[in-house]
């Protein structure tokens, strides 16, 4: 078998079948964590055909977009995003020694990783006649 090169299996052949389908190799399909039933997204780029593993797709739930991750991603809990925000801010260096925010936005890092993000939905206040304001 053909060792990889910059990411590229070089040396595979594959064919089309009468009704347009190709076989990936097997040696690619676990390599990439492809399984029967996997989603792929194709397009032509450059004149090249490209197959990606779509990274989640955008639903609408209670009129909010959510991006869901493909079956099979890892578990990312709020600890971990709030962890990843806190590592890009100190490495962009947007938080003073005390652990602040330096623009005085949001609460230091501590306060960060013990609870979740949480956006609130805008609410209509009304007048006493009952048009929004």
């Amino acid at each position: 078998m053909p060792r990889p090169r910059n990411g590229i299996l070089n040396g595979m052949t594959v064919t089309m079948d009468g009704a347009g389908r190709i076989v990936i190799p097997k040696a690619i399909r676990d390599r990439e964590g492809l399984q029967a039933g996997t989603e792929l997204n194709i397009r032509v780029e450059d004149g090249k055909i490209k197959l990606e593993v779509p990274y989640a797709k955008l639903e609408w739930r209670d009129g909010m977009p959510v991006l869901v991750a493909p079956p099979g991603s890892p578990t990312i809990t709020h600890e971990m995003v709030n962890e990843w925000i806190e590592q890009d801010r100190n490495s962009r260096g947007l938080i003073d020694g005390a652990g602040e925010v330096e623009d005085g936005g949001s609460p230091g890092p501590a306060a960060a990783r013990t609870s979740p993000i949480r956006r609130r939905r805008p609410t209509l206040r009304r007048k006493a006649g009952g048009a929004a304001l």
